[in-house]
Formats: structure tokens, C-alpha cells, sequence
């Protein structure tokens, strides 16, 4: 199934729902029940009676902490900033122009950290605007997502040939010398004399891997199969587990190693994890976390042998296993920082999609809106920030392109054709090789590759890429017509005097060392470095206590592009739902998102009904309470907060997706890279700035807002989520991928059984990812009060309870996305 076949699915969603009813029966009857259900109803129904007979509402079983300044030091990266000017940049255009103006002032140092870092139009009037830069002696450092941008390696080539030494590349994610060892491991072949166990392959690879232990280079081989891998080249792949494991798919079918049911299972999975990995297919991250979902950690070993066989390579050292299940952890800071007085930050990446407003090339995606913040200061006065970055970039994590250089082989991908009738030289040297029986058949491949007829050398190709850069300029500024308009939330002389900033990021590794973490857990994200979470969480405590004390409505608004929550955030708001807080009733907790037609992540949109379903289910029946006691003659003291849902409408033309992952609480607005969902918390690096008291732009934001909320520009979708059944939710399912297959001709690859096996796996992660929701939803106990080391309390072993492990289990399964 296409990626094309996928967006019709997704985008075929809402309308299908609009035509089935809603049977009586709900996911409650295939969650499982529990005694949390019904504690849970009976403590409301207490407190109604309580309330009823004038009785003392009581208290809540903790307090609800402030957002105070002491304890955002302690999160925060830089402190105590204090502007001279600042925006919100809502604008794409104008985005583009306040980055290139940046760059083309600078004097001594540009600092950039991205996401994704295109190669397009746009983008490339930045590139040859830091390659002038570098050439006039500023000192230009770019780090980029490894796995995400490697395949655009003579890109970066390219600027750093051009930058004259000084313009350094960074790659963050780069694999580790421990996956590089699993990687000599993997690509090694079992022994084919006789019928072979896993045990009796791991023996004879394990001869081989200790006569190399000293050797702590990859092979050749290896270096093709990482080369692959992070380079999306299946030439490469397949060279190097077909020659190189010497692994023929029908001998691997009639391996003895495994059951035959469970070879199949292995074998059917192999195909997902390499779309996944290799083609960036969504259908297929989709099937992998369904998969994970339903099996849970039965596949983790398969995933090992699949995703390179290397479960031997992992045998006497689990914690390689860890690292290929962190393989996609992305940095997804978005930060330009200039000469330590300006910065600028946000959700848009390098790209055109995000620097433009309609495309004139022939690259690109959707057009994003979305939001960035730029800062300025005296000099000096981001100098913590860009502290920050270059701990980022000495970090263990990160590696230069010339320290990567070594472990990979561009040249290789760069030379396939993948066309057999055509061959590139990267082919021909593999049929030389094999012809001439070449004893080290890889050695042989990458070191006969430079004479082969047709090679293009790594000079050869960055002038091509120089010459493609200047074809998308004329093109974009011929073209291309700018139409600047960004007119609201720009800091006042109030803001500015009167604002505080901290700068806050979420790093995988450690305070005071580059040790890195992998993941996170549920009550311990300051520990974990989860910052920008923490802060969220202390910061919904802290609107309840401030709406109690003032009495006046204290808004919420998490304006994010992907929704779907993070087990903390769902359990965060359970509280403020329960009355564990206290009084929340002063809040307006409002959600704006993306529809299933303006995404471009469906699966996201397509999971998310499941957790959504089981928060407004919720809600809904604390709402009821309220009503049927109200009819009743009653008072009804409300305790919980209001709950709003709104999605992005689909726009005519063009293509338009929300991009912004902007927050605000109440007056602290927090504008950065992190969405509401699980990969922005378990996975990814993201950054932000929190922008304290700056409340004539909040006020802008907010009308903003409210702006689109009357225009219909955002609508309230939440009915859409209540009350849905299994019934309802399969035939959407079903009818999402019969249309989806007919419309892109996909019509014969859903064959009945396979309908059936993937609406089967769909419910069974929907029950999983309703389940761990309401349970979260419902329980009351330690969850997350028992204190961080941080805090200076108890220990964090005190976490490891039943509902804590469902809730790292969640985040850990659902991270792909």
C-alpha cells in the first residue's frame, strides 16, 4: 500500500463517521473492568450528596504546586532573559525573512539546530546565505537530525566544502560503535554445512566476532548495511545482507531455528519493519505499532532478528537492543541563534513547506501554518542559550560529518541506479567483484567501486548540488511572490518590560555528563529530562490554584499540530478532572489540533480517536452528573474544568496543515518544537521559550484564537469522539480501507483475510489504548505525587506500581509516532 493509499484512508475518516450511528454498546466492553470504574463514580456521587445536604465539599488529596520561579530554574536551560524586542511569527514568509535577516547580520558565530533541513527552494537561499557568511570568517555550526537528513549527505557536503573551514556539520543520533559491532555481527553468515539452529549460528559468528574484537572499524559489509539503512538505499541493504549474510529468503523460510507458524509471523513482519525503516511507508508504522499494541514485548526479539538478525549480536549485551529500538530517536529542536543577542525558535523546519506560501518547484508537501518566536537582547544576553547548544553538540549523541565519514559509504548509494537493465557503478562493482570470486567480496566492492565506468565522485557531486542550489534561487526569486503579513503578537514596551524568559529543552542525556537516556517514566520527567513537560504539568497545577485564589478563568490552550497525549498529560488532567487538585473549575482547558483531512500524520488521527474517546467519555459523565443533579433540585458545586476540542478545517486548493505546537497557561505562553504526543515526549529532543506576563500578547493570542473559533476556521469536534462503540469504530475502519484501496487501486492487496487481520489488530490497540487511558482517567493514589529526586523527597522506586508500568508501557509502544 502506497503513501497515497494511506492519506485517503485517513482522509476518508470523519465523513464515514458522520453516516454510521453509534450502537449502545461502548470500548467498555472490551476494556477490562475494574474496581477503578466504579470508585471513581461513587466518590462523585458523594461528593453530589455532600453538596446536597450542605455538607463541606472536603479537600483534595493534594495540593495543587505553582509554577514558581525557583522551580523553572531548575528545568530551564537559560534563565532570566531579557529582551529588547520579540514576535510571535505566525507568518511563513515572514519567518523566512527574520531567519535570512539573521543570518546576513551576523558577525561572529550562527548557531542552527533543525529537524529537517531540505535541499529545495527556500532553503537554498539560506544554504548560499551561510555559505557567504563562512566564507567571510563567521563561524557557522549546523546540527541536523541524523536519521532524517543522511540520505542528504552531499548537501552538507556540499556547504562545508563551500564554507571554507568554517562551516561545521553535526549529525545528531549517529549510531553508536556498539550498534557498529552488531552490524559486524550481522552481516556475517551462519554456517550452511547442515541444518542450523539460532544457537549453532551465534557459535560460529561468535568465532569470527572475537578473532575481530581489536578491529573496532565495521567491515565493509557492515558499513553497506548501515550505509542502507540510514541512507534509504534497499541496493545497499540488500548487497550487504544478501552477499554479506549470504541470507536467500526461500533458505530463511526453511530455517529450523523457529516454529514454522512463528517463522511466518517473522518473515511477514521482516517485510513491515523494512517498509517502515527503509521506504518511510506510514502503513507500515502504522501495522508496527498495531503490532506492538497487541503483542507487545512477544515481538521485541523478532524485531531484533528482523531489522538485521541481531539477536546474536545482542545476546551478551541487551543494551545494543535498546539502541536499535532508539534508532529513530530525531532531534527536533528548531533553533537559529546569532552573535548571543538574537534567537529564533519554533515549529518550522528548513523546508520550503514551511518558508512559503505556495510552492514553485517540484519538491514540498503540504504548505504548514505555523508559529515561531524570535528574540532580541543586548549583547551577551543569549549567551546561556547558545552554552546549551554547544553542550548539545559535545554531547555523546552527536557527530561531526567528518567524524562520520568513516563508517559509511556514500559513494556506494550515490552510484546505484537500482535498475538492473541500467546498472549504476555501485552494481557493476558488485558484478566485478563476484566474477573475480574477490575472497573479501565487500572490501573488494567499495574499494573497485572508483573505477568503474560512469562513477561520480564526491567533488562531481557537490558541484552538481552547487548547481542545483543556484537553479532553485533564480528559481524562488523569480517566481516566487512574497506577500509578508504578520501583524498580531508582537511584545509591547509593557511585554517587554515586564516579561520573563526561559529557555527549556528536553535532551536525552544526563544534567552533567553526555550519558544518554533512553526514554523516559511517568512522575520523573525533570529527572529524565523532559523539561518541557514538566513544565506543562506544573503548569495545569498552577492554573488551578491561580483560578481558585483570583476567581477569575484562567485559559488553557495546547495549539499543537499531533494529539495523542503522553500517559503524563493524561493523567495530569485526570487530576484536574477528579478534584485531586482541588477546585479546577476555573479553568478552560481547551485542545486545537489537526482534522484527519488538514494532516499529514494520519495515523496519528487515527489512533487518537481511541485515547480522545475515553477523556471525553469522562468528561461527558462528569458533565452528566452535573445535570441529572441540577434537574434533581440540587446544587451541584462544579469541580472539574471545562474541556474543549477543536480541529483545523480543511482549506480549497492547495494543501494547508497545522504545524504550531504553541501552549498557553493561563499567562505563560510556551512557544517551541514539542506536540501533545507521545513521540515529543519519549523520544524526540525538542526546545522552547517560555515567555512569562507578557499579557498584551496573550491577550492578541488568545482574540486570535477566539478569531478563528467564530470564522469556523477551527470547529468543535468533541461530539465526534463521545460515546463511541467497537462496533462503530471497526466499520469506520473498514470502510476507511475499502475506499482508501479503491480509490488509489489497491483493491486486490485487500484480500478479506487481510481486512480481517488488520480491523482485528486495530481493535485490539484501540482496547489497549482505551484501557490504559480510562485507567489512567480514573485512578487515584501515588501515580505520580511520589516525589523526584529533583525535589528533594522520596525515592522514584516508589513509581513502580501496576499503573505506572501500563503508563510507560504506553508511552514505550506508541513512540513511533
Amino acid at each position: 500500500m502506497n503513501k497515497k493509499f494511506v492519506v485517503g484512508l485517513t482522509l476518508a475518516t470523519l465523513a464515514i463517521a458522520a453516516c454510521v450511528s453509534t450502537p449502545k454498546s461502548t470500548l467498555r466492553t472490551v476494556a477490562s473492568e475494574d474496581s477503578e470504574v466504579k470508585k471513581i463514580a461513587d466518590q462523585m456521587l458523594i461528593r453530589a450528596q455532600s453538596q446536597r445536604d450542605g455538607m463541606d465539599f472536603g479537600s483534595a488529596p493534594w495540593k495543587a504546586r505553582s509554577l514558581d520561579d525557583k522551580f523553572l530554574k531548575s528545568v530551564a536551560s537559560a534563565s532570566n532573559l531579557k529582551l529588547i524586542d520579540g514576535q510571535l511569527l505566525t507568518d511563513n514568509d515572514a519567518a523566512f525573512d527574520k531567519k535570512l535577516e539573521m543570518i546576513n547580520a551576523a558577525r561572529q558565530s550562527i548557531r542552527m539546530v533543525y529537524f529537517i533541513y531540505a535541499d529545495d527552494d527556500s532553503s537554498s537561499v539560506i544554504n548560499q546565505a551561510l555559505m557567504a557568511k563562512a566564507q567571510q570568517g563567521v563561524k557557522v555550526d549546523l546540527l541536523v537530525d541524523f536519521v532524517t537528513n543522511f540520505k542528504n549527505v552531499d548537501l552538507f557536503n556540499m556547504l562545508e566544502s563551500e564554507g571554507r573551514g568554517n562551516l561545521t556539520v553535526h549529525f545528531y543520533n549517529v549510531p553508536p560503535g556498539q550498534m557498529f559491532q552488531a552490524a559486524n555481527y550481522i552481516v556475517l553468515p551462519c554456517p550452511k554445512d547442515k541444518p542450523q539452529t539460532s544457537s549453532d549460528c551465534f557459535a560460529s559468528k561468535k568465532v569470527k566476532m572475537d578473532a575481530m574484537a581489536s578491529k573496532q572499524t565495521p567491515t565493509a559489509f557492515a558499513r553497506l548495511l548501515m550505509t542502507g539503512i540510514y541512507g534509504r538505499s534497499n541496493t545497499a541493504l540488500k548487497v550487504a545482507m544478501g552477499y554479506g549474510a549470504e541470507i536467500d529468503p526461500k533458505n530463511y523460510q526453511s530455517a529450523k531455528a523457529a516454529a514454522p507458524e512463528e517463522k511466518e509471523a517473522m518473515l511477514d513482519f521482516a517485510k513491515l519493519v523494512g517498509e517502515a525503516i527503509i521506504d518511510d511507508s506510514i502503513i507500515a508504522k502504522i501495522k508496527v505499532s498495531i503490532a506492538m499494541a497487541t503483542y507487545g514485548e512477544q515481538l521485541n526479539p523478532m524485531i531484533n532478528e528482523i531489522t538485521g538478525r541481531i539477536t546474536g549480536a545482542v545476546r551478551d549485551n541487551p543494551e545494543v537492543g535498546s539502541l536499535w529500538d532508539h534508532l529513530s530517536d530525531y532531534t527536533h529542536h528548531k533553533l537559529l541563534a546569532v552573535d548571543q543577542e538574537q534567537v529564533i525558535l519554533g515549529g518550522r523546519n528548513i523546508e520550503d513547506s514551511y518558508h512559503m506560501k505556495s510552492r514553485v518547484g517540484s519538491k514540498g508537501k503540504y504548505i504548514f501554518e505555523d508559529t515561531d518566536f524570535w528574540g532580541q537582547t543586548q549583547r551577551g544576553g543569549t549567551a546561556a542559550i547558545e552554552k546549551s547548544f554547544d553542550k548539545l553538540i559535545q554531547s555523546s549523541m552527536v557527530k561531526t560529518l567528518k567524524e562520520v565519514k568513516p563508517y559509511f559509504s556514500s559513494d556506494f548509494t550515490a552510484n546505484v541506479s537500482g535498475n538492473l537493465q541500467a546498472p549504476g557503478a555501485g552494481e557493476m562493482a558488485v558484478g566485478f567483484c563476484l566474477q573475480k570470486q574477490a575472497p573479501d567480496l565487500g572490501g573488494c566492492i567499495l574499494q573497485s567501486l572508483p573505477g568503474m565506468p560512469g562513477f561520480k565522485s564526491e567533488a562531481s557531486r557537490v558541484a552538481a548540488r552547487l548547481a542545483e542550489m543556484n537553479a532553485s534561487i533564480s528559481r524562488y526569486q523569480s517566481k516566487y511572490k512574497k506577500s509578508v503579513n504578520n501583524s498580531y503578537a508582537k511584545l509591547s514596551p509593557s511585554d517587554l518590560q515586564n516579561a520573563e524568559l526561559y529557555y527549556l529543552e528536553n535532551v536525552n542525556f544526563e544534567d552533567n555528563s553526555s550519558k544518554r537516556f533512553l526514554g523516559s517514566k511517568v512522575g520523573d520527567e525533570a529527572k529524565y529530562n523532559k523539561n518541557i513537560q514538566a513544565v506543562w504539568y506544573r503548569g495545569l497545577e498552577n492554573a488551578c490554584k491561580v483560578s481558585r485564589e483570583t476567581k477569575k478563568e484562567v485559559r488553557v490552550i495546547f495549539h499543537t499540530a499531533y494529539l495523542i497525549m503522553p500517559s503524563g498529560l493524561t493523567h495530569k488532567i485526570a487530576q484536574m478532572m477528579n478534584n485531586d487538585l482541588g477546585d479546577c473549575s476555573g479553568v478552560r482547558l481547551q485542545f486545537i489540533t489537526n482534522s484527519a483531512f488538514t494532516t499529514d500524520l494520519g495515523p496519528i488521527n487515527v489512533l487518537a480517536r481511541y485515547q480522545l474517546g475515553a477523556l471525553f467519555d469522562h468528561y461527558q459523565t462528569l458533565v452528566n452528573y452535573k445535570i441529572q443533579f441540577e434537574r434533581g433540585g440540587f446544587q451541584y458545586k462544579q469541580f472539574f474544568p471545562k474541556l474543549e476540542y477543536y480541529e483545523m478545517e480543511p482549506t480549497e486548493g492547495l494543501g494547508t496543515s497545522l504545524h504550531t505546537k504553541n501552549t498557553l497557561i493561563g499567562e505563560d505562553m510556551i512557544v517551541g518544537s514539542a506536540n501533545a504526543d507521545v513521540r515529543s515526549y519519549y523520544m524526540d529532543s525538542n526546545n522552547a521559550m517560555l515567555i512569562r506576563n507578557a499579557t498584551e500578547m496573550n491577550a492578541q493570542y488568545r482574540a486570535e484564537i477566539d478569531k478563528q473559533i467564530r470564522s469556523g476556521k477551527i470547529k468543535d469536534k468533541m461530539a465526534d469522539f463521545v460515546g463511541k462503540s467497537v462496533e462503530m469504530l471497526r466499520a469506520e475502519n473498514e470502510m476507511i480501507l475499502n475506499a482508501g484501496a479503491k480509490r488509489w487501486k489497491q483493491d486486490k492487496r485487500l484480500t478479506p483475510e487481510r481486512v480481517k487481520f488488520i480491523l482485528d489488530n486495530l481493535d485490539k490497540a484501540g482496547a489497549n489504548i482505551y484501557d490504559v487511558t480510562r485507567r489512567l482517567l480514573v485512578f487515584r493514589g501515588e501515580f505520580e505525587f511520589a516525589r523526584t529526586n529533583m525535589e528533594g523527597g522520596q525515592n522514584p522506586g516508589q513509581l513502580n506500581n501496576e499503573l505506572n508500568e501500563k503508563a510507560n508501557k504506553f508511552d514505550a509502544r506508541y513512540k513511533v509516532f
